[in-house]
């Protein structure tokens, strides 16, 4: 009995530390487990300038995708008149005069097109809040006599002659060319062509801070270039 004394404490001893080291162990995986389980998963965070590239790039997207809708715009309609007179008078004594007014009138229209705007023509920058568009200057799309509200006056015939100056289809349709020249060459004068630059301004300004209104919500200052 006293030698079993000692290799039962041997054993005790043993056991013990195999516990401990057990417990030990255990302890540490589940700490691990833990702690692998509270680390917080990593995301991706953009700098402040990346922030706004981002932003800028996506509205870009929008507007283009917004602004070709719109397609060809009328930005400019003028009221054009052209009288013309006609005169057979017999040299110049009143006696013999015989001249015939025609009033025409006409429509002239300027246009600008977005339906081949290009991401190009325009920048956004998001952070100053601001868009900056380069375009064309507004072209002539047409330009026609309104028929239906020319105006022809009577004959004015001096004492010794009478009756209607006639003109033939023939005579009707050179004079309306002529006219129609005149009103075209009015649209290439320096005031319409500004008035129009002025009025494509206005409008693509007015379209350009609506559809930035509508996708962000926010006021952007638009600037348009024409060349």
């Amino acid at each position: 009995m006293k030698m079993l004394n000692p290799l039962l404490k041997k054993l005790k001893r043993i056991t013990f530390i195999i516990l401990f080291l057990g417990m030990g162990a255990g302890a540490f995986t589940i700490g691990y487990k833990l702690t692998s389980f509270s680390k917080p998963s990593e995301t991706a965070v953009l700098n402040p300038e990346e922030s706004y590239e981002k932003i800028a790039f996506d509205l870009k997207e929008s507007i283009l995708e917004e602004v070709v809708k719109k397609g060809e715009l009328i930005v400019l309609e003028v009221e054009l008149k052209e009288k013309v007179t006609i005169d057979e008078s017999w040299g110049d004594l009143t006696i013999f005069k015989k001249i015939k007014n025609i009033e025409y009138f006409g429509l002239g229209t300027f246009a600008i097109s977005l339906s081949n705007l290009q991401k190009e023509a325009f920048t956004v920058d998001s952070y100053e809040k601001r868009i900056t568009l380069t375009l064309s200057k507004p072209v002539i799309k047409e330009c026609f006599i309104q028929e239906e509200k020319t105006l022809y006056e009577s004959t004015e015939n001096g004492l010794l002659r009478f009756g209607e100056i006639a003109l033939t289809a023939e005579d009707s349709s050179l004079l309306r060319q002529k006219v129609l020249v005149r009103m075209n060459n009015k649209l290439y004068s320096l005031e319409l062509q500004e008035q129009a630059q002025i009025a494509a301004e206005n409008t693509l300004r007015e379209i350009f801070k609506g559809v930035v209104l509508g996708v962000t919500g926010e006021d952007y200052i638009v600037e348009i270039k024409l060349y």
